[in-house]
């Protein structure tokens, strides 16, 4: 994870990354400051940690479907717009989800 870790803190947007039980194994410094909690904090919990608790179980229903389909989609876009603007998201176009594999095992970036 360390060259993950290098990559994405060479990013000036946000980057996260999770496994597939949606626990997160990155987070960038554009992440600290856009999210307010530091790495130590959200590396290896639950990407729910960043989402308000009434989105919760949505989230978790859009990113199971992503990572059972790999529906190369953005999720924001199944998002109401003020459930956007909840989450801080003016631009759903920003907001792109994907996998990619690494060392073996398949990662998901936001």
């Amino acid at each position: 994870m360390e060259s993950l870790n290098f990559i994405a803190d060479q990013l000036h947007k946000p980057v996260i990354i999770v496994d597939r039980t949606l626990h997160v194994v990155c987070y960038n410094h554009a992440s600290e400051i856009c999210f307010q909690y530091n790495a130590e904090e959200v590396i290896g919990r639950s990407i729910n940690i960043l989402i308000p608790i009434e989105y919760h179980h949505s989230h978790n229903q859009l990113a199971k479907h992503f990572i059972d389909s790999n529906d190369p989609r953005a999720i924001a876009y199944k998002f109401t717009p003020n459930k956007l603007a909840s989450l801080n998201i003016h631009d759903p176009n920003q907001q792109r989800v994907s996998y990619f594999l690494f060392q073996f095992y398949k990662y998901y970036l936001a």
